[in-house]
């Protein structure tokens, strides 16, 4: 699958991330930043539309912006299907 990007504001400054689903059910998600870190956050969906982080490489994903990251990861569902 293609990645696709999202961009929420954390800070007041607009922060963009590469999304790439790496496993279905339950979907799972690698987070990557421009900054050429090491590692991505991986975020699963858990039953109920739940997000939580498995792995989190970026000190201001908090429960919140994940949650927010999450909502917009909701959005691109057709871009979900793994080839």
């Amino acid at each position: 699958m293609k990645s696709f990007k999202i961009i929420i504001s954390i800070y007041n400054s607009a922060m963009g991330f590469m999304v790439t689903c790496i496993g279905a059910k339950p979907y799972r998600f690698k987070i990557e930043t421009g900054t050429g870190e090491q590692n991505g956050t991986v975020v699963k969906l858990l039953p109920k539309n739940k997000w939580v982080a498995e792995h989190v490489s970026v000190k201001y994903f908090t429960k919140e912006n994940i949650r927010r990251l999450g909502l917009l990861i909701e959005e691109q569902k057709p871009k979900w299907a793994i080839s």
